[in-house]
């Protein structure tokens, strides 16, 4: 027999401390980053502005975090394409999801670079990781943060760059990038 519970009210007991339901999503932030960003630095994670800052409301949460980006690279190399990888912390930043802590990374997804520089639309990368491994405390604020990896070589790269980079209302204007992370009760 499946017993049914009603309720208009659920207080928790000890204030402060929360309602624990495993699985749920406790909390959930967002940023969209709406700036331009070109560069012709290579062959290091760039923090373009991408960052979301939260403070766990439960110590050893899992982590979801996604990332809609859109970028143009136009590298003289492509040995080591470009990829965006997701980040937490500073000083150093350590790789969301991952276990490796030194380069190369394994990037949370692949973008596609062109040869020679011409203007072409941006391409659209979705990431999505789901973090079961990082165990942050409760009451204390972490940043998380996408960052680009540029690739090898040289040339130019663009974060949300509309075609021939008009911001306008005819041609479409420039593409905006966004990252949401959210904590899960475990």
């Amino acid at each position: 027999a499946m017993s049914i519970l009603k309720v208009d009210t659920i207080n928790e007991k000890t204030s402060g401390n929360g309602v624990a339901m495993p699985g749920h999503v406790i909390q959930v932030k967002n940023k969209n980053f709406t700036g331009t960003v070109s560069s012709t630095t290579f062959d290091t994670h760039v923090d373009f502005g991408l960052n979301v800052s939260i403070t766990p409301k439960q110590t050893n949460s899992n982590w979801l975090i996604i990332g809609v980006l859109h970028s143009h690279h136009y590298t003289s190399q492509n040995d080591w394409p470009p990829h965006f990888t997701a980040f937490i912390g500073s000083n150093p930043a350590q790789p969301v999801g991952d276990t490796i802590s030194s380069l190369p990374l394994r990037p949370n997804v692949h973008v596609a670079s062109w040869q020679p520089t011409t203007d072409a639309a941006p391409i659209n990368s979705h990431l999505q990781v789901l973090d079961t491994t990082t165990n942050l405390t409760a009451g204390t604020a972490y940043t998380f943060s996408i960052k680009a990896y540029t690739g090898r070589g040289s040339g130019t790269w663009f974060i949300n760059r509309g075609n021939s980079n008009y911001n306008d209302d005819i041609s479409g204007s420039n593409p905006i990038s966004a990252m949401t992370v959210m904590e899960i009760a475990q």
